[in-house]
């Protein structure tokens, strides 16, 4: 996440700038086609209540170069590196039980992003000298099984594998492309900006789109646009609490599920090297400056600050049943936290 930019990233992002020139399953679901913006919502402070030393939540590192991405599945935790690989680690003992290049490119500076699971399969992004792929995983011996092309945008951190589709930005962050879990059959929505990340319900498809500076929110049937709100340099985006958390330059913002802005976390950045992760009972917003805040959403309190000295890079951020994992992608780290 924080390492040099991958070949082709500039015909990516001349792409971008071209283009900007020119249900009931979980929050709710959005109406009718609304605009709104984050610039008259309330700041909360974000001075945290409490600062938690690595000596109290650390439960152990794991060495993995250039880890990034995160997912989780049947006990275990998922990795992504930076120079292609996927990593399997032991949920319980933390043991790295695979690893395997699923990146197919000759130059090692061309990479992607990309990891994303429903428990039941595995996917990951697979850079190519030409295009980036997604490809489905044997979740024990990382074994390729399908190769799906989907001109995957490289920085599209997290793959939401929803309802048997996993969710993929393609071309410049144009499209969104639909791949089926069972038959790797691929449909396309258009979109008309480019966008970054992508949370996803049954009925409905978050994105984010830092050159325009807004949220969206599709139809995940029709591609059709029923919200949109203004954040400026939207990035982070994820679903918990019944609410939509984005994660733009000037904090976190708290948006409904129809995209009206409830709450601005004033300063608190997560950013492209960051992560911003939420569950019913906790969100949490991965920095490098800070490290990891966790925010109550019952109260909407920033409750804890966990530090770490020396501060270390940029990564991602993932819970599971088995405690809080995180990753430093310039220190060669999976950080295994106990949030309580």
């Amino acid at each position: 996440m924080v390492r040099p930019p991958p070949a082709g990233l500039g015909t990516f992002l001349a792409a971008l700038l071209a283009l900007t020139a020119c249900g009931d399953d979980g929050p709710g679901d959005p109406g009718s086609t609304e605009s709104s913006s984050a610039d008259d919502v309330p700041a909360v402070d974000v001075e945290p209540a409490e600062v938690v030393p690595e000596s109290t939540w650390s439960n152990g590192t794991i060495e993995i170069a250039y880890a990034d991405g995160l997912t989780a599945m049947s006990g275990a935790v998922y990795v992504k590196t930076d120079d292609g690989h996927v990593v399997r680690v032991d949920a319980a003992s933390g043991e790295v039980t695979a690893d395997v290049r699923v990146d197919t490119a000759s130059d090692d500076d061309h990479y992607c992003l990309g990891i994303g699971s429903d428990g039941d399969t595995l996917w990951a992004c697979s850079a190519g000298d030409r295009t980036t792929d997604l490809v489905r995983l044997d979740p024990e011996s990382l074994e390729v099984l399908d190769t799906v092309e989907v001109d995957k945008v490289f920085d599209q951190l997290t793959l939401p594998v929803v309802d048997g589709a996993a969710w993929v930005l393609s071309g410049a962050g144009a499209a969104i492309t639909r791949v089926d879990t069972t038959t790797a059959e691929t449909t396309t929505l258009a979109l008309d900006r480019s966008c970054y990340q992508l949370a996803v319900l049954s009925s409905t498809i978050y994105a984010t789109c830092a050159p325009t500076d807004e949220v969206v929110a599709l139809d995940a049937g029709t591609g059709e646009v029923t919200a949109e709100a203004e954040v400026p340099g939207a990035v982070n985006v994820s679903i918990g609490a019944g609410s939509v958390w984005v994660g733009g330059s000037d904090g976190v913002v708290r948006l409904s599920p129809d995209l009206q802005p409830q709450v601005l976390y004033d300063g608190l950045r997560a950013g492209a090297e960051g992560d911003v992760v939420a569950t019913d009972d906790d969100v949490w917003v991965r920095q490098p400056a800070g490290f990891l805040f966790r925010i109550d959403p019952a109260t909407d309190i920033v409750t804890s600050q966990y530090v770490h000295d020396p501060p270390l890079s940029g990564g991602s951020v993932l819970g599971t049943a088995d405690g809080l994992w995180a990753t430093a992608s310039d220190d060669d780290l999976v950080l295994r936290i106990d949030p309580d």
